[in-house]
C-alpha cells in the first residue's frame, strides 16, 4: 500500500536551514493567533501570514514543483506557481490542528496539493506533533517537506514542549492551486486561517 504523501528531505541547505530556524525564533512578538473559518477551537497554533524573505522564497520553490506534484498525486490540474500560498506557522505546548481537510470552502477549492515544511532545534524539543494524513501518521523530521493532495483528511497531533517559544515545532505550509482563477485571492490564506 503506498503512502498517501510524499517526503522531500534535506529541502534547504544547512546554512539556510539555520538562518530560517533563527529568524522564526527571534519574529514570535509578529506571530498571531491562528484559527479557522467557523470553530476556533479547531486549530491551536500561532501564525505569521507575511515573513519576506522566507515567503516568496518558499512559494517560487514549492511552485516550480507543483505540475510534477500534481502528477504524482495523479491530480489531473494545471498548477499556477504564481498562486502558491506560504504561511509560517508555531505549534507549541498543547498546540493541534483538529481533522480537516484543506479544501471545502470557496477561497480554498482551487487548492490541489497541500505541503508542511518542517524546522525546529535539534534535539527535538517537543513530543507529539506528527502529521495524519488519511491514516498514514509522519514523524516531523527537520529539513522536510511533505507533499499531499489537499482535498484529503488530515491533522496535527498534539504538541508537548517546555512551552518556551524556540521549542516550539515550526513549520512553513500552503498549498499549490490550479490555474483557473485569474488573480491570487489575497484573502483566501488569511480567511481559511482564522
Amino acid at each position: 500500500m503506498s503512502l498517501p504523501f510524499l517526503v522531500h528531505r534535506h529541502f534547504l541547505d544547512t546554512e539556510e536551514y539555520e538562518r530560517l530556524l533563527r529568524f522564526a525564533v527571534g519574529q514570535e512578538w509578529r506571530y498571531e493567533k491562528s484559527g479557522v473559518l467557523g470553530d476556533p477551537s479547531w486549530r491551536e497554533s500561532r501564525i505569521l501570514f507575511h515573513f519576506p524573505p522566507w515567503d516568496s522564497d518558499f512559494r517560487a520553490r514549492l511552485g516550480r514543483m507543483g505540475q510534477a506534484l500534481a502528477g504524482h498525486f495523479s491530480r489531473r490540474a494545471i498548477i499556477d506557481p504564481r498562486l502558491t500560498e506560504a504561511q509560517l506557522t508555531a505549534h507549541s505546548n498543547g498546540h493541534y490542528f483538529k481533522r480537516h481537510c484543506d479544501t471545502g470552502h470557496e477561497s480554498t477549492n482551487a487548492r490541489v496539493i497541500s505541503y508542511v515544511y518542517y524546522f525546529f532545534q535539534e534535539p527535538r524539543p517537543f513530543q507529539g506533533g506528527q502529521l495524519e494524513v488519511d491514516g498514514a501518521v509522519y514523524d516531523p523530521e527537520p529539513n522536510s517537506v511533505v507533499f499531499f493532495p489537499s482535498d484529503l483528511m488530515h491533522e496535527v497531533l498534539p504538541i508537548t514542549c517546555s512551552g518556551r517559544w524556540e521549542h516550539s515545532r515550526f513549520t512553513i505550509n500552503g498549498w499549490l492551486r490550479h490555474g483557473t482563477e485569474e488573480k491570487r485571492p489575497e484573502s483566501a490564506t488569511q480567511a481559511e486561517a482564522r
